[in-house]
């Protein structure tokens, strides 16, 4: 009784194989006959053992997951040299009865028996001639002349004293990469009259299958001829992907991702899928196909499809193809792009004024295939231009409205806007329109600012007034009314009209010591404003002095001249003061004093600023006015600051400097990349803050910030230099990275470190390794694009090889050289001295992601004794000692 046992899951089955020589080497199986049996344990019984049942016994487990494993045993029977004959004799009265028993009978027991009898009075003898008739030889020499996708022609040779004995051959085969359960063997049967070939069809594509031939004859069936492993050609894949799944990332970007085929309609190893992609709506049946690489291992696979349009569906189908071609398409699954802001302001916008305070603003909506997304509604930026330093008059407004037309109200009076209109989605604002100037009407204007009237003789009265400060339009005329009052009595009362020019009226040939009262009204062509304050003088026979200017602020912008008047009654003296500081002629390099009392001041400069008295003085009266005078520079330069980087972008924020007494207008961003062209944006007075978007990753760039007025441009901020996050590519592990096969090999390209930084493309080159001669580089690709996976095809089994590659972003590039070895042409490990000649150079790899399965489900042992006299012999050590690498390694 040989006892062999293993464990496993699935269960393993067991097969007893004979050596057919005295030595471990080639085998047959061992087949269940009289005296040989099989037990359902796996342990193999013989009996009656002879001679000839003497040599090695090899058992082999397998449960089709993996590699299957064996061990050999040694049976020695001890015999004699001598044939054993037992003889009985029994003394009838006949004569004597003699019989000649043979146990388990074999071939070699064949031919002639004599039976000789002898007396006294003579001898005789008898001949029997025994054919022992034996179970014919297995065939030889198995071989296939013929292989296709669905069939397979085999020959093979018989034993030469077999042939008269054989009635017919079976054929037997089963599928050898079975994983999920043990195969039976299946039958075809060759006869009438047998030959030496079969046909045999109906088979899978692109599948390993196991061979052996068994002859059969009138004493029973030969052992099974040597098993012949091949594979059959492959077709294109019969089935589509599976599981096709497409979702969006975001306004511009779609996830694929699907699984392969059911693994009986590949037909071979897929070597990648196209992924097509159209819009929904577009029409048009053609697909734009992408191309991804697979690994042939029946995985996942995943496409990012970016560049696409907004707020869009797209329909999306993928198909396998393998070494034959492409397979049938998948059916399309659809996805709509993420929302996001409008990238194009509304169209067609105009304005037309309604009234003095109120315009009416229309517009047409975004082109539609640039809304991005559902519109929400609109919103109006809106503020009046403004010519004055009016920090106190930041009137920007806005307004939402989901209708394509409104009514601004509430404006100024005959002011001129600045209107800009944007959509928005759910996602956010899109980008403003250009600003459209629109001007409400005109309006009757306010009061004069001011009115003053003084004695200029006994018999005149000398009137000055101010502007209004909201004049409403454009003033036409001023109205200067009079008023004669004597006591409590109004004696006259008369009007005139002056040009809008003039802003002063002396009366004359008045009457002394009466009480003249004054007003003034402003006209435009709408009509008479409202009037100012009432001015009342009597006329004295004294001239006191008094200044009939007004004084106040005076705003100018640099390099320009401004006159500060100091017109005055009563022949006074005059004397100009800055700060209480008396200006003497030629006292400022830039000013002069006219006689008429006006100061000049000529290319004035910020520090020209200031206030400016005019006092006069003639012995009867005393009087005084004060211009404060803005002089307007170009501003400061903005202090900048940045908040943060990301790999695309920079944020960054600014503080506005002194303003040079005017309202910032705008702001000029400057950029460029360490060794670029400079590159400007223009940004709203009213930003604080801006984020460059669409920057380079793992770059440095040089930022500068102006700030401009009317007056001109401030100089520039400190330049920064800011650096975008990400660095060039890292290095992965080999084991990470690669994963041979026996004549392929498997880069993971997806597990190469970005370091923040998206892909470019690699370059790929390989080469085999060999002793005698270095070898030349094998140029795969030299701008592959990034892709999960990438599949070099062509290689060798049992070979070392060097792969060079490079992965290039857009912040450098890094190089790196593996090594690695194929399996063997069975999927096997490669042989140790190879693995230790290519650890000799480098770090060196092999594996196949199908062997770390029986890691899983090991079989655990197998313990072999023997119930005869046996000795157990450990076979392929070498084996064994790679399968340990090999576990290791994974």
């Amino acid at each position: 009784m040989l006892h062999c046992q293993a464990q496993g899951v699935p269960t393993p089955s067991i097969v007893w194989k004979k050596a057919t020589g005295s030595k471990s080497g080639e085998y047959e199986e061992v087949r269940e006959r009289p005296f040989t049996k099989l037990l359902s344990n796996g342990s193999l019984l013989l009996q009656h053992v002879k001679e000839d049942r003497e040599g090695f016994y090899l058992c082999q487990a397998n449960n089709a997951i993996g590699t299957g494993i064996g061990k050999v045993i040694q049976l020695k029977v001890n015999f004699n040299d001598f044939l054993k004959i037992s003889v009985k004799q029994e003394a009838t009265p006949d004569g004597v009865s003699a019989e000649l028993q043979i146990r388990s009978v074999d071939a070699t027991d064949s031919g002639p028996y004599f039976c000789r009898a002898s007396n006294l009075y003579g001898n005789d003898q008898q001949l029997v001639q025994l054919q022992v008739q034996e179970p014919p030889q297995p065939p030889s020499v198995l071989e296939a002349t013929m292989i296709s996708s669905r069939s397979v022609n085999l020959k093979w040779q018989p034993k030469a004293q077999n042939v008269v004995d054989v009635s017919k051959y079976i054929v037997e085969f089963k599928e050898v990469d079975t994983s999920h359960f043990i195969e039976q063997w299946q039958h075809v049967d060759i006869k009438d009259p047998p030959s030496y070939n079969a046909l045999i069809e109906n088979l899978k594509p692109a599948t390993r299958y196991a061979f052996r031939v068994i002859a059969e004859g009138t004493a029973g069936r030969s052992a099974p001829s040597q098993e012949l492993i091949l594979r059959t050609e492959p077709q294109r894949p019969a089935g589509s992907p599976l599981n096709l799944s497409v979702r969006p990332l975001s306004s511009t970007e779609l996830l694929v991702s699907w699984i392969a085929p059911l693994a009986e309609l590949r037909h071979g190893d897929i070597q990648g899928y196209n992924v097509g992609y159209k819009l929904s709506s577009s029409g048009n049946t053609a697909y734009n196909f992408t191309s991804v690489s697979g690994d042939g291992d029946g995985g996942t696979g995943e496409l990012l499809l970016t560049g696409l349009q907004k707020f869009a569906r797209y329909n999306v189908v993928v198909q396998a193809f393998n070494q034959v071609g492409p397979g049938p398409l998948s059916e399309a699954a659809s996805a709509q792009t993420m929302e996001d802001v409008p990238s194009r302001p509304p169209e067609d916008i105009r304005c037309a004024a309604l009234t003095s305070q109120s315009l009416q603003v229309s517009w047409q909506p975004p082109p539609i295939h640039h809304t991005n997304g559902l519109l929400q509604g609109y919103k109006l930026i809106y503020e009046p231009i403004l010519d004055d330093y009016s920090p106190s008059k930041d009137e920007v407004e806005s307004r939402k409205t989901t209708a394509l037309t409104t009514v601004l109200t509430g404006l100024r009076k005959y002011a001129n806007y600045s209107i800009q209109v944007l959509a928005h989605t759910r996602m956010g604002d899109g980008s403003l329109s250009n600003p459209l100037y629109c001007h409400t009407e005109e309006d009757v204007p306010e009061a004069p600012a001011d009115i003053k009237v003084v004695v200029s003789s006994p018999q005149s009265l000398y009137v000055s007034w101010l502007l209004p400060t909201e004049p409403n339009g454009v003033i036409t005329k001023y109205n200067l009314y009079t008023r004669v009052v004597n006591g409590h009595e109004e004696l006259n009362n008369e009007k005139r009209s002056l040009p809008s020019q003039q802003a002063y009226y002396e009366a004359k040939n008045l009457h002394p010591h009466i009480e003249y009262q004054f007003w003034v009204t402003a006209s435009t062509r709408v009509g008479e404003g409202k009037s100012s304050r009432v001015a009342s003088q009597i006329t004295t026979n004294r001239v006191p002095a008094r200044i009939v200017s007004f004084g106040g602020p005076i705003v100018r912008p640099w390099r320009s001249t401004v006159t500060l008047s100091c017109t005055a009654v009563g022949k006074p003296k005059r004397e100009w003061f800055k700060t209480d500081m008396p200006l003497r002629q030629g006292g400022l390099h830039n000013s002069q004093l006219l006689d008429s009392g006006d100061l000049i001041i000529s290319n004035l400069q910020i520090s020209d600023s200031g206030n400016y008295s005019c006092q006069v003085d003639n012995g009867i009266g005393t009087d005084r006015l004060t211009h404060t005078l803005l002089v307007q520079v170009p501003p400061s330069a903005p202090v900048l600051y940045v908040t943060s980087a990301t790999s695309s972008s920079i944020l960054m924020h600014w503080k506005c400097g002194f303003t040079g007494n005017a309202p910032i207008t705008g702001y000029t961003l400057y950029y460029r990349r360490a060794s670029g062209n400079m590159e400007e944006m223009q940004l709203s007075r009213h930003a604080s803050s801006h984020e460059l978007k669409g920057l380079v990753c793992g770059s440095t760039y040089q930022i500068h910030l102006t700030a401009q007025n009317k007056v001109g441009i401030s100089p520039a901020s400190i330049t920064l230099h800011v650096r975008t996050q990400g660095q060039s590519p890292g290095t992965p592990s080999t084991t990470t990275l690669i994963a041979p096969n026996s004549t392929s090999v498997l880069i993971r390209l997806h597990t190469w470190p970005d370091n923040g930084c998206p892909m470019l493309y690699f370059v790929l080159q390989y080469r085999p390794v060999t002793d005698a001669v270095e070898r030349d580089w094998i140029l795969v690709s030299n701008a592959l694009k990034p892709q999960r996976r990438f599949t070099i095809s062509g290689l060798q089994s049992s070979t070392l090889y060097q792969l060079r590659m490079e992965a290039h972003n857009v912040a450098g590039v890094s190089e790196a050289e593996f090594s690695f070895v194929t399996l063997t042409k069975e999927g096997d490990p490669p042989p140790p001295e190879i693995v230790q000649r290519g650890q000799r150079g480098s770090n060196v790899f092999y594996g196949n992601v199908n062997l770390l399965i029986p890691s899983i489900a090991t079989l655990s042992g197998m313990i072999c004794t023997l119930a005869l006299v046996f000795m157990c012999y450990r076979h392929s050590e070498y084996n064994n000692n790679v399968r340990e690498q090999y576990t290791s390694i994974q």
